[in-house]
């Protein structure tokens, strides 16, 4: 048996961890003196605690970690496989700002104006009626990837093709990143879809590069409606006219962004 301070020293792990471990059930010790409530582990449990410090350094919570030790083979492939989907897409977050601040550095250097803000044209249009199929509820903005792939699988159990790029719509009057009412969709053929985007007014304009900083794009949106007289009538949404899909880089992707718009009174 293995005390509680050299298993610390073999997993390099604090005491403290190891008993907050015994308490949320993801490392029982194997016995617990019943006087001195000491805690004692066994030598395999050393390789217990290992794979405990890699799920840590995977970026698996512990409630992740705690299903993985639970799963067999296949059920850990699957959330490995999970995992390094979500760790790409960090790494292309974390280079594209890194870009951007590249980009930033740059133009303080030639001490341009707005050198924190990408240059948008704003412009008002009558967007044509298209019709799409989409598929609304609750859900945050990482759960796109998985929204987009029930969409295309019903589309493809009802023999539905795409007829243009993918696109979300926003419903909610605040934006939750984590939670909000959205709508994911595609362009599609008349008569195939179960809704529409367009027959309308529009404040449009086009952002050019990662996903994290699409804010700056809706941003000018805003400030450009409010100095033009105009006012929202309706939910925004956008396009993803360039994506990685096209094989090509973040610096390199293209969302169009729509607010649907009025005069005000």
């Amino acid at each position: 048996m293995i005390s509680i301070g050299k298993m610390s020293v073999a997993a390099q792990t604090s005491v403290k961890t190891l008993r907050y471990y015994d308490r949320i059930g993801l490392l029982k010790p194997a016995a617990v003196d019943r006087d001195s409530k000491y805690r004692y582990y066994t030598a395999d449990q050393i390789g217990t605690m290992n794979l405990i410090n890699r799920c840590k350094r995977f970026g698996f919570s512990l409630q992740e970690t705690a299903k993985y030790l639970q799963a067999d083979s296949q059920q850990r492939n699957e959330l490995l496989a999970r995992q390094h989907q979500i760790l790409e897409e960090r790494i292309i977050e974390m280079e594209t700002a890194l870009r951007d601040m590249e980009t930033v550095q740059e133009r303080l250097i030639h001490k341009e104006e707005n050198a924190f803000m990408q240059d948008y044209t704003v412009t008002a249009i009558e967007l044509p009626k298209q019709e799409i199929f989409g598929c609304r509820t609750m859900m945050g903005v990482g759960d796109f990837g998985e929204a987009f792939g029930h969409l295309f699988e019903e589309m493809s159990r009802k023999n539905i093709r795409p007829a243009g790029c993918n696109g979300a719509r926003y419903y909610d009057a605040e934006f939750d990143h984590d939670r909000s009412d959205i709508e994911v969709f595609v362009p599609v053929a008349a008569g195939c879809g179960n809704g529409f985007i367009g027959g309308c007014l529009v404040a449009k304009t086009l952002h050019k590069g990662g996903y994290s900083s699409l804010n700056e794009g809706y941003a000018a949106l805003v400030k450009w409606i409010e100095e033009n007289g105009y006012e929202a009538a309706g939910a925004p949404f956008e396009i993803y006219t360039r994506t990685g899909y096209d094989r090509i880089p973040p610096a390199e992707w293209e969302t169009e962004i729509f607010f649907p718009i009025a005069k005000k009174d």
